[in-house]
């Protein structure tokens, strides 16, 4: 797997928070969102700096998970610095039993309190529900899960797995159509807007053999 191809950087403290992180990655994966974790994921032989640099300028979502020890890890720092110089995406994750004190005090980790979004979070599972949930409301994502949800069924259970695949697309494009077309001011716009999607639904009727209504 390239670095391009990892959607979420998942950001810890080795020593003391690698099952937190492998645990997220792993629910992730379910849920088909691929997240990179430096341990499993660096190919042996690889510089893992310049690596993990470029994971974090390819990925869409940057995971922190924060806790006492994290505060004062050197790596850490950089990687959520990496992360902010580059406009990331970032989703803190506050471990409950940190110390506000040391929060407080520790530069970058006190900047991204004020993110809409922060995290506290108990254990393993509590950390893993949270974060899923907030990136399956990104569309991207949950079209992913979407799709992955789709690939279960075969074809001996689901008959018309190809109309329903086809079916399931033109209506989240119509209803990506209709979000745009109330954006439109004239009514001239909106009907170039219908004439060409019109047109778009008659050529897959067309290479498919199905009616899209």
């Amino acid at each position: 797997m390239t670095q391009s191809q990892y959607e979420v950087f998942i950001c810890y403290e080795t020593t003391s928070e690698s099952d937190l992180a492998v645990n997220l990655r792993e629910l992730l994966r379910r849920v088909n969102i691929k997240a990179f974790v430096a341990e499993l994921d660096i190919p042996e032989g690889e510089e893992w700096k310049p690596y993990i640099d470029d994971i974090i300028a390819n990925c869409k979502h940057f995971v922190a998970i924060i806790g006492n020890v994290a505060l004062f890890s050197d790596e850490v720092r950089r990687e959520v610095n990496l992360a902010k110089r580059l406009g990331k995406v970032i989703i803190p994750c506050i471990h409950e039993n940190t110390r506000d004190k040391l929060l407080e005090e520790a530069t970058p980790f006190n900047q991204l309190m004020g993110i809409q979004g922060v995290f506290h979070f108990r254990d393993k599972y509590e950390l893993s529900r949270k974060v899923v949930d907030a990136l399956l409301k990104d569309d991207y994502y949950l079209n992913k899960g979407l799709e992955k949800l789709y690939k279960k069924h075969s074809i001996k259970t689901t008959p018309n797995y190809g109309e329903t695949c086809i079916k399931l697309s033109t209506k989240r494009i119509m209803e990506n159509i209709q979000t745009f077309v109330k954006a439109v001011e004239s009514e001239e716009e909106y009907n170039a807007i219908f004439k060409k999607f019109k047109e778009v639904m008659i050529n897959i009727k067309r290479t498919k053999g199905i009616v899209c209504q």
